[in-house]
């Protein structure tokens, strides 16, 4: 995508997510960035690690920008996947964000010990879709990467 004179890479994006339905909500969702979004769907835990893991050992796959994260997930765990990224050195740099329907604090704060970037609601409705995609876009999209110009 081109913004001006300067060439925008695609935001590299990480969805560990089970629901095939969640999955296609958030990919419509991020569809309509502003940015240009490549979105990759691990629907287990373990098919998240592997493909980080082969990022980390071959050039052209590209680390995700930040990784979206559910936390019940079948075979790992959301909370295993964080602990193995957040132990892992050359994953812990990645930043990750807890996408849940849980609205169970003691998650909340299990989230923030173990080093997770963020913790995120999914959205309960449409309209909340929009304000998601807002957040990412300010918080962890333009913020964490050089190469976007500056806003008009």
């Amino acid at each position: 995508m081109k913004t001006g004179a300067k060439e925008v890479k695609p935001f590299e994006i990480l969805l560990v997510e089970d629901n095939p339905a969640d999955a296609s909500l958030m990919r419509r969702t991020l569809e309509s960035s502003r940015w240009p979004i490549r979105l990759k769907v691990a629907p287990d835990g373990e098919e998240a690690l592997a493909y980080l893991r082969r990022a980390e050992t071959l050039s052209k796959t590209p680390y995700p920008d930040f990784i979206l994260l559910d936390l019940g997930l079948p075979k790992k765990s959301g909370w295993e996947v964080l602990s193995s990224i957040k132990e892992d050195s050359g994953l812990r740099k990645i930043p990750v964000l807890i996408l849940t329907g849980s609205r169970n604090g003691h998650d909340l704060l299990k989230a923030r010990f173990s080093f997770a970037d963020d913790y995120l609601l999914k959205p309960l409705d449409f309209s909340h879709l929009g304000a998601l995609v807002n957040y990412l876009e300010e918080t962890w999209l333009k913020k964490n990467r050089s190469d976007i110009p500056p806003a008009r």
